[in-house]
């Protein structure tokens, strides 16, 4: 029971990576009850050395615990522990997601196996009672269709006799009746699928069992069953659809989770997601939870006004409804909903919206959204789920980037110090220590200007600087100083 190891339940019910410094507890803790009393003997033999423990998060979810122990570890590693476990638990998401497509290719499989059954039985048991039944003369003008057949297509059997094929065959399809003809005159019997067109334009899907009439030698038409199959065909293409989205969301999780850069990461996302829904838009918001706000990062694509770096508080407009309330949220008509966000009347720059929330070990760290601005699209709760689970695939690449992003600045300032002690020792003259140490600050800092001044005489004397000659003359900046006379320094 992982809750007799106190830092196993540590992990699972709080989410978080832990650092151990002494091991020598856990081990006592791990060990059956029958040896503990050989515990000082285990320890001496196995020692005590640091460990770190890390939950493998899947959708919010603890799924499993990361273990390393090692003597030399410290808390610096912690971040990197989280990023191997990160990965593993990617590798867990992409392994669920292959075995639910491979679950729902079988059920298809399965499903068709049956329709197949049923489409058998029903031919050879009641088709001619049930099923739609229609005969042709060779030249294709119906001379019989029984009720079945004629209330499908949406008229009265007198309304169609005399009447020829093309009638209730769409100009598309009409390729596919001539060569099944062919074939009858040849004396084949076959099926095919075939869209036949209703009295009032619309479109059934049918399976044709069609076989040939002979007087003696003579072709005199065509007998033709007809089964419904527009169920099957929606079932079908559904499945295959479902599929391809499951292939495609794949695809797109291994590519995000690959970067590292936080800018190309977030536009990767939101193009992905906008091709992942077919949709004409979108955006990404990150939260900043302190001011209670979430900051539009990329909004694709950019129309007369560019909305990125736009702030919302959070229940304003659906992004920050949706940060609010962590809950997906539908909009079919953003122009009529009453929680639409004011910065957007004057342009309207969409008409229905799908935002979700981007989720990561329980917190609400961004929103994705897609949207239509030219056309009122009915978005699914199948579009939602789709979305939702790759936002969270996204919400795992975001973390990522930023821990590793946190981590090269790190090394970065590192080595920068690294370099300046360097420059140190190894340099006489002190303008030359100077220049190299601002050098090596720009580097690591966001810093648009610096300089180093010394006391000279009762003045602050500039020394050396970074930065000013793009606000004044560099002869100007050289003879600057601030008497300080008047105050005392220690």
């Amino acid at each position: 029971n992982y809750r007799d190891v106190e830092v196993y339940q540590e992990v699972i019910e709080k989410k978080s990576t832990i650092y151990v410094p002494d091991s020598s507890s856990i081990v006592l803790q791990m060990l059956p009850e029958t040896t503990r009393r050989f515990g000082k003997r285990i320890l001496k033999t196995l020692g005590a050395p640091q460990a770190i423990y890390a939950p493998l998060i899947d959708e919010g979810r603890v799924q499993g615990v990361m273990n390393v122990v090692g003597g030399a570890l410290g808390p610096e590693d912690v971040p990197a522990m989280e990023a191997f476990a990160n990965h593993i638990a990617i590798a867990l998401s992409n392994s669920r997601l292959f075995s639910s497509m491979q679950k729902e290719i079988k059920e298809r499989k399965l499903a068709e196996e049956n329709l197949h059954y049923i489409k058998e039985f029903n031919e050879e048991i009641i088709s001619k009672v049930f099923e739609g039944i229609v005969m042709q003369d060779a030249d294709g003008y119906f001379t019989f269709l029984n009720p079945a057949a004629a209330k499908w297509l949406g008229y009265t059997p007198d309304e169609l006799l005399g009447k020829h094929w093309t009638v209730v065959v769409p100009a598309d399809q009409q390729a596919i009746v001539k060569a099944a003809d062919e074939r009858r005159k040849r004396g084949k019997s076959d099926r095919y699928e075939l869209e036949l067109m209703r009295k009032d334009g619309s479109q059934i899907s049918t399976l044709v069992s069609g076989s040939p009439r002979f007087d003696g030698e003579r072709f005199i038409g065509t007998l033709a069953v007809f089964t419904d199959i527009t169920e099957r065909k929606r079932i079908e293409n559904a499945l295959i659809h479902r599929a391809e989205e499951l292939a495609a969301l794949n695809a797109f999780s291994l590519d995000i989770i690959s970067i590292y850069d936080l800018t190309q990461l977030l536009e990767n996302i939101i193009e992905r997601a906008v091709k992942l829904l077919g949709t004409y838009g979108g955006s990404i918001y990150l939260c900043e939870p302190e001011q209670r706000i979430v900051r539009a990062y990329v909004v694709i694509p950019k129309g007369e006004q560019d909305y990125t770096g736009v702030v919302l508080k959070c229940g304003e407009g659906t992004a920050g409804t949706v940060a609010q309330t962590g809950e997906a949220l539908i909009v079919q008509d953003y122009h009529t909903w009453e929680g639409r966000a004011a910065i957007f009347e004057k342009e309207k720059p969409y008409k229905s919206v799908l935002s979700v929330p981007m989720c990561w070990q329980g917190k609400i760290v961004g929103v994705i959204q897609v949207s239509e601005n030219d056309r009122v699209r009915v978005f699914s709760d199948a579009d939602k789920e789709l979305l939702s689970m790759f936002a969270n695939q996204a919400a795992m690449a975001i973390e990522n980037a930023r821990l590793f992003e946190s981590e090269h600045q790190a090394r970065q300032r590192a080595e920068a110090l690294r370099e300046a002690a360097r420059v140190i020792g190894s340099k006489l003259s002190l303008s030359e220590v100077l220049e190299s140490i601002l050098d090596q600050l720009s580097s690591v800092l966001p810093v648009d200007s610096s300089n180093v001044m010394f006391i000279e005489e009762g003045k602050l004397v500039i020394k050396v600087w970074r930065g000013y000659d793009k606000y004044y003359e560099t002869d100007l900046i050289e003879t600057v100083s601030f008497d300080i006379s008047s105050n005392s320094y220690a």
